[in-house]
């Protein structure tokens, strides 16, 4: 299975001090240009991914999930949705960013693992469901490797359809692959 997911900000790592290191950029418009001076545009399509380095690696506990939500409605923000999405991507850290007409006034910081709270309080709700998600993961990836087997190791493309209230595995039409055929080769 492939799963993805985004991040939308991290805490920077602390300095020797204890506070947050404040490394500034001395590149300058020229190095840029020096950079951009090896790129080309092609329209060839190819089955390789291609994978470009960039960035840095960050700790896990240090990346935030942001949202905002208007004065008028942060009564309103729906922490167990919220709690759900930070759970499957094992985010530990949300910040609720409250506006007024786009005026930022108060930022809320919660960390999912910390005992006690609301947050705390949606984890021991929703165990039941999230260990249904579990099985329901686990029931979809067996279906899929004995409809692989079944079919003599040939790679139907199949779909996951729900509708009214059902679950159903279909065969898709379509031959393409969402996956470069180099990676779908490692699943």
């Amino acid at each position: 299975m492939v799963v993805r997911y985004e991040v939308d900000a991290y805490f920077p790592p602390k300095n020797s001090n204890g506070n947050a290191s404040t490394k500034t950029s001395s590149a300058t418009i020229d190095d840029l240009i020096t950079g951009l001076s090896g790129v080309s545009l092609s329209s060839s399509s190819t089955d390789t991914l291609k994978v470009i380095r960039g960035g840095k690696e960050v700790p896990q506990d240090s990346i935030i999930e942001m949202s905002t939500i208007s004065t008028k409605r942060i009564h309103l923000y729906d922490w167990e949705e919220c709690y759900g999405q930070l759970f499957l991507s094992q985010t530990p850290n949300h910040a609720l960013a409250e506006h007024e007409r786009g005026r930022f006034l108060s930022i809320y910081h919660k960390r999912i693992d910390t005992q006690g709270g609301k947050l705390a309080q949606l984890a021991q709700n929703m165990s039941q469901e999230i260990n249904h998600l579990r099985m329901a993961l686990k029931m979809i990836q067996e279906a899929l490797v004995e409809n692989a087997k079944g079919n003599g190791g040939k790679n139907l493309k199949l779909s996951l359809v729900f509708r009214n209230g059902d679950l159903k595995l279909h065969e898709r039409e379509s031959q393409e692959r969402c996956l470069p055929s180099i990676l779908f080769e490692r699943f």
